[in-house]
């Protein structure tokens, strides 16, 4: 089954370009909040962190259709001179249409040019949409998604059934000079940093 749309003469093929500043209102909604960070940096922007979007080798391409932004692909420098693919979102009345393989691609040979080694993606298993994403990847030629960590999760009053260890856990933790703090500990201003 084919469910790819085809373009037509109303329906431009989107241009693809680098996102600045004056973009990310608009293309916000194309992201998680906690990667909205990535919008508003330039090249020329002072470092804040001690850290040039340089020196964390961001590189954030939007796909518009006229003025309209349709796609966004966000990508930071990860380890070995790789690039690891951070988020990547279609507009919902523009999916099927080919435009994130698009933004792969742009992004694949910019990286190239770049001079990165490798593209990597993490994701959850409970990412919206996981199965077509693991597609798009698929499709692009990726190899296949390996587990590489485990994350569990519980409701907040089930967790002596779900963690039964849990305090010989936590023991080991603190043995080796780490330390574990509850969201309350951490209180209001301590979780805004986490």
């Amino acid at each position: 089954m084919n469910d790819m749309t085809p373009w037509t003469e109303c329906q431009p093929l989107p241009h693809i370009r680098e996102v600045c500043r004056t973009d990310a209102a608009a293309l916000a909604p194309l992201t998680a909040a906690s990667l909205r960070w990535m919008l508003a940096q330039e090249p020329s922007d002072p470092p804040a962190t001690g850290q040039t979007p340089q020196d964390l080798g961001l590189c954030c391409l939007a796909a518009f259709v006229e003025t309209e932004p349709v796609g966004l692909i966000l990508s930071c420098k990860g380890p070995d001179e790789q690039q690891e693919l951070t988020s990547i979102m279609v507009a919902q009345p523009w999916r099927g249409r080919g435009i994130a393989t698009m933004l792969l691609v742009e992004l694949t040979a910019r990286m190239r040019k770049a001079g990165r080694h490798g593209l990597f993606a993490r994701w959850s298993s409970q990412l919206p949409r996981a199965a077509e994403f693991a597609r798009l990847l698929a499709v692009a030629g990726w190899s296949q998604p390996e587990v590489t960590r485990r994350r569990m999760t519980w409701r907040i009053g089930d967790w002596r059934l779900a963690f039964p260890d849990r305090d010989r856990v936590l023991a080991r933790i603190a043995a080796r000079g780490l330390n574990v703090r509850s969201l309350a500990e951490l209180g209001p201003a301590g979780i805004a940093d986490f």
